[in-house]
């Protein structure tokens, strides 16, 4: 978008047209580099928070949820219908 103001902004010096355009043009320009520039800021933010919620992810997936139904396994007898449910949730962990 720059580039597209630069190239007009260049095609007004040459043809001399609306004066008030050469000032369009910088508010513009300004506006698209403040936009921009957010948008990175923006952009940055959610690849960080991205990075949060995987480790978080897999710190639940791999390590807490593994552990706690292990120890659940342990204390539930094999026919109970409770056995059932366990045997369901960690097959589930594992897809996940």
């Amino acid at each position: 978008m720059i580039e597209m103001l630069d190239l007009f902004e260049r095609l007004q010096d040459i043809i001399v047209l609306d004066p008030s355009d050469k000032e369009k043009i910088q508010v513009f320009r300004k506006e698209v580099q403040e936009t921009h520039r957010k948008y990175e800021e923006l952009i940055l933010q959610v690849s960080e928070q991205v990075e949060v919620f995987k480790s978080l992810y897999n710190e639940i997936r791999q390590g807490f949820v593994p552990e706690k139904l292990k120890m659940i396994r342990k204390t539930v007898p094999d026919d109970s219908y409770e056995f059932f449910i366990l045997k369901e949730s960690i097959r589930k962990s594992y897809v996940f």
